[in-house]
């Protein structure tokens, strides 16, 4: 997805919870920092196969020099770089604790 279609879908995301529990709706884009928070404490060694990290994720972190661009995280090494926000990239939403 492009930059702005992953802030959207992360923001209308609502997964249905097991236990008879609401719908949690509090999912959000990683800014670049948390994302490179998630490389740092090693949140890829911890999840399913499922979660690659082999692409590059967006981040919600607007390139401060551009305001075409965004920040990324490649989590395979913990990389960030700056892309164009039309590109596409891997989407990871998270919510707060």
């Amino acid at each position: 997805a492009d930059c702005g279609n992953a802030i959207n879908a992360c923001g209308t995301l609502s997964l249905a919870s097991t236990q008879g529990q609401s719908a949690k709706t509090d999912w959000y884009l990683p800014s670049q920092k948390e994302l490179d928070g998630a490389y740092i404490d090693g949140i890829y060694n911890q999840t399913t196969p499922a979660f690659t990290t082999t692409s590059y994720f967006w981040s919600s972190t607007e390139d401060a020099g551009n305001s075409a661009g965004a920040w990324r995280e490649y989590l395979g090494n913990g990389s960030p770089s700056n892309n164009n926000k039309t590109n596409s990239n891997a989407v990871r939403c998270v919510r707060r604790d």
